[in-house]
């Protein structure tokens, strides 16, 4: 799976920005790592979430597909229509007189990040090109990062445009190339995925940089990640600059079939090959990993039978990195819930990237048996009026964490679907607190 960290840095800025303005004095970031609202949505480049199976009758569980051109439009969301603003030229190569693209191949040799800027202008349109920005395929001690970037003009206001390169050591899972973003964090997102004949995995994307729509800022992108474990992506924005919010434009300027010819033009393949493949995983990651997530599909066969009876249950997601989620439903109204299970029993002192859980858990209530438990019954959540949040954070004696919270929307960016969460925090310290947990560790 492709993974660009530039390119998200904005967002995370943002999202972080956001949180800071609405809720002061919510639980710090080793807390706030388990909240899996900032933990999804705050961290796009994590956030490849795949449709979870899941046992539990009571448990209606997405299935993740992967078939081919598979697409999804949220409900309600207007459909996109691919189309760049009238009278602006589409990107693509000058043609000869048989016909067959005339542009400069990226050399087979370790590429620079003036060629790459090149070969980038070349599949553009005849646009106004400024602030170039790249870096080659070889690592140096400023960046591991390969890509090339400009703020273009079509005439029609400046946008954004960036590719960016990653090589990954093979085998690549299947399950780990690119993917739609889950609905419930991105609910106006319009994507498809494609296989194509040669097992590459090609995804389009058109969101927002926020899950929120009130900005305007404009995100979309294509995501082409193949079997030998290479992969590129091109972003744009409808924006002037990585880091501006203000849109300067309605729609980033190139049709996402234009991105997709981008990307699947086959200049690009000597610089792929040059890049330096990287594990997805490094044994220095593993040594230093501070827990370990259980399953989705754990997480929701465990959660099932602790749920109360009249509830109703579906929407049912999530990814094995960061948690699960649903929807119950009591007969006032849909309500979202998140669940997230981290064991941080494997957590060393000194050795782990991040500090000590039992740091987030400093005031907190005890239980008899030692478990610490955090309570929140959060109104206005994220700013966003009449969002109600409640929630639970508990740390077990044998270092299980478990976290779950409610809201009373459907989906944390859109407006509340009733006035409370369909369940309440006592409710959802009982069902974190059940002993049941433990059949989620291993």
């Amino acid at each position: 799976m492709h993974t660009d960290d530039r390119t998200d840095d904005f967002l995370e800025a943002s999202f972080a920005e956001v949180l800071r303005r609405a809720a002061d004095g919510a639980p710090t970031l080793g807390a706030e790592a388990m909240t899996l609202g900032a933990a999804q949505r705050g961290r796009r480049r994590q956030r490849r979430h795949r449709a979870a199976a899941a046992g539990g009758a009571a448990l209606a569980v997405l299935l993740a597909t992967g078939g081919v051109a598979l697409a999804w439009h949220p409900a309600g969301a207007a459909r996109a229509t691919a189309a760049a603003p009238a009278g602006t030229p589409q990107a693509g190569p000058t043609k000869s007189a048989t016909g067959a693209p005339v542009v400069p191949a990226v050399p087979a040799a370790a590429a620079s990040g003036t060629q790459l800027l090149d070969r980038l202008k070349s599949l553009l349109p005849s646009w106004t090109l400024a602030e170039p920005a790249g870096h080659g395929t070889e690592p140096t001690a400023d960046s591991k990062d390969t890509f090339a970037s400009y703020v273009v003009d079509d005439g029609h206001g400046k946008a954004w445009v960036r590719v960016s390169l990653r090589h990954n050591t093979v085998p690549v899972r299947s399950e780990a190339l690119g993917s739609c973003p889950d609905p419930v964090d991105s609910p106006y997102a319009v994507c498809s995925r494609t296989t194509l004949q040669d097992g590459s995995v090609l995804v389009l994307l058109q969101d927002y940089y926020l899950p929120s729509r009130e900005l305007g800022a404009k995100r979309w992108s294509a995501e082409l990640d193949r079997p030998d474990g290479t992969s590129i992506k091109i972003t744009e924005t409808n924006t002037p600059g990585q880091k501006v919010i203000e849109p300067t434009r309605t729609d980033p300027p190139l049709a996402p079939a234009r991105l997709q010819a981008i990307v699947t033009d086959p200049g690009w393949l000597p610089a792929l090959a040059a890049i330096p493949a990287v594990p997805a995983v490094s044994e220095a990651d593993i040594a230093r990993k501070s827990f370990n997530w259980p399953s989705t599909a754990k997480i929701l066969a465990t959660v099932a039978p602790l749920l109360p009876a009249h509830l109703t249950v579906a929407d049912s997601g999530g990814a094995d990195n960061s948690g699960a989620h649903f929807t119950v439903d009591d007969g006032r109204g849909k309500s979202l819930v998140e669940v997230g299970v981290q064991d941080w029993s494997v957590y060393k002192p000194g050795v782990s990237t991040w500090s000590d859980v039992t740091e987030s858990f400093e005031g907190a209530q005890v239980l008899p048996d030692g478990t610490r438990v955090l309570r929140f019954s959060d109104r206005d959540y994220a700013g966003q009026t009449g969002l109600v949040r409640n929630g639970v954070d508990i740390l077990r004696p044998d270092h299980l964490r478990v976290t779950v919270w409610a809201y009373n929307t459907t989906s944390q960016p859109q407006a509340p679907t009733r006035s409370e969460p369909a369940l309440s925090v006592d409710q959802l310290q009982a069902l974190a607190a059940s002993p049941t947990w433990e059949a989620a560790k291993g």
